[in-house]
């Protein structure tokens, strides 16, 4: 593509249809999830093959759950940006240790990052609520950068991909299934860009934003343990295997059996929206698409 020769209103154009329609590349795709309240796949179980089973081309069967956002506010006297790394079999933070069935990440006290986090988790377990977003600010910044929140949990982001997120808006996704499930996901912005040539990248270039994630594909469960999978043990040796779901809005998704045989699932979508959708279900990531389906969509 020579974009030399292009005009001020050629590139205009193609910077909004790279925006508004979505597809290209394989990285952008269209909202719509089919609603079809009165089924449920809460509980479907995982064929051989890796594949949801009763998953349509639709991602049908989530319930409707409109999207809640709360803003937690962060204490003063919070160090940021150290990098708080959690140690191997660390105890629960005594502030936030209510016995719940409900598997929850580990931190060492003092992470105020991880409390806060779990604070909201418990909110959402304890009210029932099946759909819930929570941003988090810092009272001593504007915003509570990525940085710290990643650290504060002890997850990683790879960084080719890491380097197209937007450090301040950002969100963590609670999707409350029953007594002893809350799955978990987060909502991670991508950077604005305000030229053509930035977008061509994102979207185009070999260093873009799909063939990063297919670089994280092979470390994106034991990147995202801490939160998605905080009780499970990982075999020492694993290779994640993503397929795509079909439909308007395909997401990427891997299956994998801990230690105990239990089936882990990590899935990821990048919408028109320039996000970076990621959760622990098939259920919650389609509650997620759902919940931030422009206005009009299905």
């Amino acid at each position: 593509m020579d974009t030399k020769n292009f005009s001020t209103s050629n590139a205009i154009l193609i910077i909004l249809i790279i925006l508004g329609a979505g597809g290209l590349g394989g990285a952008v795709y269209y909202y719509g999830v089919k609603e079809t309240p009165s089924t449920s796949i809460a509980n479907q179980s995982v064929n051989q093959a890796g594949t949801p089973s009763g998953a349509d081309s639709n991602l049908a069967g989530y319930r409707e759950s409109p999207s809640a956002e709360t803003e937690v506010v962060w204490p003063s006297n919070q160090q940021l940006g150290t990098g708080t790394a959690l140690p191997p079999n660390s105890t629960m933070p005594p502030s936030s240790s209510p016995t719940l069935p409900v598997s929850q990440p580990s931190a060492a006290p003092g992470n105020q990052v991880l409390d806060t986090y779990l604070n909201a988790y418990q909110k959402v377990q304890q009210n029932k609520e099946s759909y819930k977003e929570v941003s988090f600010r810092a009272t001593i910044y504007t915003f509570l950068p990525l940085r710290d929140f990643l650290d504060g949990l002890d997850i990683t982001i790879n960084p080719a991909v890491y380097q197209y997120l937007d450090q301040s808006n950002y969100r963590a996704v609670f999707c409350y299934r029953d007594a002893n499930t809350v799955d978990r996901g987060l909502i991670l912005r991508l950077k604005p860009g305000s030229t053509m040539a930035y977008y061509e990248k994102l979207y185009y270039g070999s260093e873009g934003i799909e063939p990063s994630l297919k670089q994280w594909e092979p470390t994106m469960f034991s990147d995202l343990k801490n939160i998605f999978f905080p009780d499970n043990s990982l075999p020492s040796q694993y290779a994640a295997r993503f397929q795509t779901t079909p439909g308007l809005a395909p997401v990427e998704y891997a299956t994998l059996k801990d230690q105990q045989g239990k089936t882990l699932f990590v899935g990821y979508c990048v919408a028109a929206d320039e996000a970076l959708y990621l959760a622990n279900s098939l259920e919650c990531q389609g509650e997620i698409l759902k919940a931030n389906a422009p206005a009009g969509e299905p």
